[in-house]
């Protein structure tokens, strides 16, 4: 069965809890700078203030495996949590892949959405501090 990214978005936001700051992410695009990529990071909560329901971070690879580390040092003590959390894209190496090809920055991309997609689906994780700073709240 195919899955419908659609049908996942309508999934976590209607599961998740009234009270959260996110209740949807995608990165849409990508910036490519002189010697990294940025991934643009478009974040809303439909329950806010039109004004206020989306904004958009900028971050690197590597700063996705920064929040990751952290997050799970921050549910160290959870271990059903841990158990589930999703693990982010595999780094590459890069004398053996050009991190700056169209193809290889747009396969990253798709995994690095669908990696935050399934870290939305754990309301502990939208209520991590370190989830949120990374989301710009």
């Amino acid at each position: 069965k195919k899955v419908n990214i659609i049908d996942i978005k309508s999934e976590i936001e209607a599961n998740l809890p009234d009270d959260v700051e996110i209740t949807g992410i995608t990165i849409p695009s990508t910036r490519t700078m002189s010697d990294h990529v940025l991934y643009q990071i478009d974040v809303e909560n439909v329950r806010k203030r039109k004004s206020y329901s989306k904004w958009t971070v900028l971050k690197r690879f590597g700063q996705f495996f920064e929040m990751d580390t952290q997050l799970r040092n921050e549910c160290i003590d959870n271990v059903t949590l841990l158990s589930h959390l999703p693990k982010p894209p595999q780094r590459k190496v890069k004398i053996l892949n050009d991190h700056m090809d169209d193809t290889f920055i747009e396969q990253r991309r798709v995994l690095l959405e669908n990696y935050l997609l399934k870290l939305l689906r754990h309301v502990e994780v939208v209520r991590s501090p370190t989830f949120l700073s990374f989301c710009g709240v």
